[in-house]
């Protein structure tokens, strides 16, 4: 997996993870924003693609709602 993550992008990340278990799909960034109380939805955009570049989650087809997908570590060979 990528690199460590800040408390807010854990929070973040584990967020999205939950709500995709109850809803079956990734909530938008406004939904994000207002459960986290973040001042517009572009906050929580940059939160989103920091956890991208880390390698946390992905982005899905360009200007698709909801298209974020969380990214399952891979199984460590011995």
């Amino acid at each position: 997996m990528g690199s460590a993550l800040t408390k807010k992008q854990s929070e973040v990340f584990n967020f999205i993870k939950k709500f995709v278990a109850e809803e079956g799909y990734a909530p938008s960034y406004r939904e994000i924003a207002e459960y986290f109380e973040l001042s517009s939805p572009a906050t929580a955009y940059q939160h989103v693609k920091a956890l991208i570049d880390k390698g946390h989650l992905e982005s899905g087809e360009t200007g698709l709602a909801r298209s974020i997908e969380i990214v399952e570590p891979e199984e460590q060979l011995s």
